[in-house]
């Protein structure tokens, strides 16, 4: 004949969940539970024996395993998306054939890399459109750092470098200037300017 397993009473539950969520401070939890001992020596005594019941013992390690691998899991997740942001460079952004801003879908897989965007419009005297984009990237050095930190590969806090601010600028097809003779007057070259702050 097998013996039933006993299960933890609703106080050793909250005993092994406030153990678990408060750092792994016995007295703390039994507090906590609704226990009623008051003296700090027979709270501390009562706490020690709780944790180490054998039923209580085995939900408490079942528990921390628990955690442990949703910690993994999220670290995992960090280090995938750091990757993918200290990856990136400016030839994901820009086509450097025409200095065009490429188009970045915000599910594309380097869109994690852009920090801030945006794109407005200007006109030259000619009437021609300038789209103007302004992208801010992740700073690469501190990606990188805290991919390290996280690989364990260095704990160093030690600042790493600047952010760095890229504007890209080029002209687009007008409506106003399309009609125009295309040797009058030639559009103001594309530039790029690269910025640290």
């Amino acid at each position: 004949m097998t013996s039933k397993k006993k299960k933890l009473t609703l106080k050793e539950k909250a005993f092994v969940q406030h153990f678990v969520d408060n750092g792994y401070d016995a007295s703390k939890a039994y507090r906590a539970a609704g226990y009623t001992a008051t003296n700090p020596n027979t709270v501390w005594s009562c706490a020690y024996q709780l944790k180490n019941r054998p039923k209580v013992k085995e939900e408490i390690e079942r528990l921390i395993e628990l955690k442990r691998t949703q910690y993994d899991h999220i670290k995992d997740m960090m280090i995938e998306e750091y990757t993918k942001m200290f990856r990136a460079n400016i030839n994901d952004f820009l086509d450097l054939d025409t200095y065009e801003s490429m188009n970045i879908p915000a599910d594309h897989p380097l869109a994690c890399a852009i920090k801030k965007a945006k794109v407005s419009k200007k006109l030259t005297d000619s009437g021609d459109e300038f789209m103007t984009t302004d992208l801010e990237l992740h700073d690469k050095l501190r990606i990188g750092q805290e991919l390290s930190k996280l690989l364990s590969l260095t704990d160093s806090d030690e600042s790493l470098g600047n952010e760095v601010n890229i504007t890209i600028k080029h002209v687009s097809d007008s409506k106003k200037g399309k009609n125009k003779d295309k040797d009058q007057e030639q559009p103001p070259p594309p530039n790029i300017t690269i910025t640290t702050r």
